[in-house]
């Protein structure tokens, strides 16, 4: 995954939907670019498409940003990730320290 994806992933999570227009102007990077980061991230099932313009952070690119799913691996690091709600930062920090192993 390249830098960008994770801001992706956190502007799609705190924003609820993202589109390539609005990308392109939050990172100042172009369309194609963010087209191509856009159908990286949906093949790893981190971001989904709604419609043609509107894309999601998906439930696994929240767990990732939580560090409970591991993209490489394909696989949650976490026993029941149904029941780890994440709806806002908060929760995606509380599940982060949780699962903190250091």
């Amino acid at each position: 995954m390249s830098r960008i994806d994770d801001r992706i992933l956190e502007y799609g999570f705190e924003h609820s939907y993202m589109t390539t227009k609005t990308l392109h102007s939050v990172f100042d990077v172009t369309r194609t670019y963010i087209n191509r980061r856009l159908g990286v991230l949906m093949d790893m099932g981190l971001v989904y498409r709604e419609e043609n313009t509107v894309y999601h952070t998906s439930e696994q690119g929240a767990h990732y940003l939580a560090g409970t799913y591991d993209v490489e691996n394909e696989e949650y690091t976490i026993d029941d990730p149904d029941d780890a709600s994440l709806q806002s930062w908060e929760d995606v920090g509380r599940l982060s320290d949780e699962n903190y192993i250091g």
